[in-house]
């Protein structure tokens, strides 16, 4: 399977999941795996697990031979939302991906995570880019989360990290299935940290790109384009 074919399984199916109100958009768990596949990240950090879409996603994506995902972490402390990870992750886990779910970001004590994913509150989140990451690891803040944004440009500021990102507006259309009622699925954030000048320049290009995208989207629903347009 493809990243595309991976990410609207996985999304199709946590769709129809007890607690799907706040799941990673089909757009974002596509990208999530491109940007992985593109450049070999194996070893991810996701702050605010939920449900456990995006950890189904690399069991997938691992289980199908998609990606060679070396480890996973996540932080979690909602306990509906622990029980709902058991049920959907770890009861039923063909792909033996080495993952493990702590409480918050304090209790993370490996390091060495080249792709973190911001899912939920900025909390620890200091401490997660200075120690845990690499140099040169790529954030996703999931969604449209302007405090998480704000929070990271500081923080990297703080450490005298050079740094590079762009907004990726969605284009994709929500399908029916899904649960959210909007008409555009939701984008996110992207971050390049101690980046190379081919980092930057595709950054540059892809500002360009997403604003043209951005107003054209309600003539095109880039889903359907996405071999070539994505």
């Amino acid at each position: 399977m493809d990243e595309f074919k991976i990410a609207s399984k996985v999304y199709k199916d946590y769709s129809i999941k007890e607690g799907n109100q706040h799941i990673a958009s089909e757009y974002n768990l596509f990208h999530i795996l491109k940007y992985c596949k593109d450049r070999s990240l194996i070893n991810i950090l996701e702050i605010g697990t939920g449900i456990g879409t995006i950890l189904s996603l690399f069991q997938e994506a691992k289980s199908s031979n998609f990606l060679n995902v070396e480890k996973y972490i996540g932080t979690e402390k909602n306990q509906y939302c622990l029980d709902q990870i058991k049920r959907n992750c770890i009861d039923n886990d063909p792909s033996e991906l080495n993952f493990k779910i702590v409480g918050d970001g304090s209790d993370i004590q490996d390091n060495g995570y080249d792709f973190a994913v911001v899912d939920g509150s900025a909390e620890f989140l200091d401490q997660i880019i200075s120690k845990r990451l690499k140099k040169n690891a790529l954030i996703l803040v999931e969604g449209y989360r302007e405090d998480q944004v704000n929070k990271i440009k500081s923080i990297l500021k703080e450490l005298g990290w050079s740094y590079t990102y762009f907004l990726r507006f969605s284009t994709w259309k929500n399908p029916s299935y899904g649960p959210f009622q909007q008409k555009f699925q939701a984008g996110h954030t992207i971050f390049f940290l101690n980046p190379s000048q081919n980092d930057i320049d595709f950054c540059s290009k892809m500002k360009t790109w997403s604003r043209f995208r951005y107003h054209s989207r309600k003539f095109f629903n880039y889903r359907s384009l996405h071999r070539f347009l994505d």
